[in-house]
């Protein structure tokens, strides 16, 4: 057999093997890609959801401090002159959105 019949029989074979492992590591490159992109849009959620969870729990966190801070003012205004409205127990708020 000469080298032409040989080539001719091995080349066909030898182009679909290299086409097949060309599309094998694209396919795999591709899949580790979306499993990236999957990660990272599930991450985005999370976080977006921890941040109004964080949000909601702020407000109401808020909204437990200045309705203490009326009791403690109604307590004061019916008993007068307490010790607890005479110590500062927690530092004022700078802003009332904090």
């Amino acid at each position: 057999m000469d080298l032409d019949a040989l080539l001719s029989r091995i080349l066909p074979f030898l182009s679909t093997i290299t086409l097949a492992f060309i599309g094998y590591y694209q396919a795999k490159a591709k899949t580790k890609s979306d499993k990236e992109k999957d990660e990272y849009d599930r991450l985005i959620a999370e976080n977006n959801r921890i941040k109004s969870d964080l949000e909601y729990y702020r407000k109401r966190w808020r909204t437990a401090e200045d309705e203490l801070d009326q009791l403690k003012h109604q307590v004061d205004a019916r008993s007068g002159p307490s010790v607890i409205g005479n110590r500062n127990l927690k530092p004022e708020r700078k802003y009332k959105n904090e």
